[in-house]
């Protein structure tokens, strides 16, 4: 057996990052001592087979060449040119959403039932015709719901209000008070502010994810192909028998 230099500098190594020096002699002597002995009893456990049939080392074995294949695959940087091309094949995924900011007056459904909404619509109907109403004496139905949203997302208002009130806001176009739109909690006017429009991105707006994604797509498939030839190398025969046996076992 023999302890190469790289093995000592990895010991070496190690142990600094662990105690922020390196190790001294009798410390180095310790960590070749548990290194030999680590390597005696790996080599006696090869000969005895103990690697045969062992599912956590089937595992282990079949991660690391896993790990190979990725190093295999090992790819060069895109540059804008390739990642525009992708963004381009794939645009419906890098959609950016609409935003919107709005304050918004709440009917409590449970509260008013039948009445929610026709109570909503008169409030509208004063809201739009006077600009003079004073808003402060205007409070709505109680509730823990925030009173204005700054530029939120449809995600956003999804997962405060429910689907449909996100459906109704993203459908908006204009702004000032609007309504009513609903909600899983009941009905609500709303006077938006501002809109931003969903948009289809520049590269620079999402080069970031679209260098992860081309990254991930490529290494897959360099993966399959890389796996594809090691799978030439075999011929795979199945027990069609066994296979049907094992089904009817399992029925049972």
């Amino acid at each position: 057996m023999e302890v190469s230099p790289p093995v000592i500098a990895s010991l070496q190594t190690q142990w600094k990052q662990q105690w922020g020096s390196l190790p001294n002699q009798k410390q180095l002597q310790t960590l070749l001592d548990n290194y030999i002995q680590d390597e005696i009893l790996y080599q006696e456990a090869l000969s005895l087979g103990l690697d045969q049939k062992d599912v956590i080392v089937r595992r282990r074995l079949i991660q690391k060449m896993k790990f190979l294949m990725e190093d295999v695959a090992a790819l060069r940087e895109p540059d804008d040119e390739v990642l525009q091309a992708y963004l381009t094949q794939h645009l419906d995924r890098y959609i950016i959403p609409g935003k919107v900011s709005f304050s918004q007056i709440y009917f409590s459904q449970e509260l008013r039932g039948d009445r929610t909404d026709a109570d909503a619509q008169t409030l509208l109907t004063q809201l739009q015709s006077d600009r003079n109403l004073d808003l402060s004496e205007i409070k709505g139905d109680r509730s823990m719901l925030p009173t204005s949203y700054n530029l939120a997302s449809v995600q956003t208002l999804q997962n405060t209000f429910g689907g449909t009130l996100a459906k109704e806001m993203a459908q908006m176009t204009e702004t000032g008070w609007q309504g009513p739109v609903h909600s899983v909690y009941g009905s609500h006017l709303v006077n938006v502010t501002q809109i931003e429009p969903s948009h289809a991105p520049t590269l620079d707006e999402v080069k970031k994810k679209v260098r992860l994604d081309w990254f991930r797509e490529q290494r897959q498939q360099q993966n399959e192909q890389f796996y594809e030839k090691l799978r030439d190398r075999y011929t795979v025969s199945i027990d069609e028998n066994a296979i049907k046996l094992g089904v009817e076992e399992v029925q049972r």
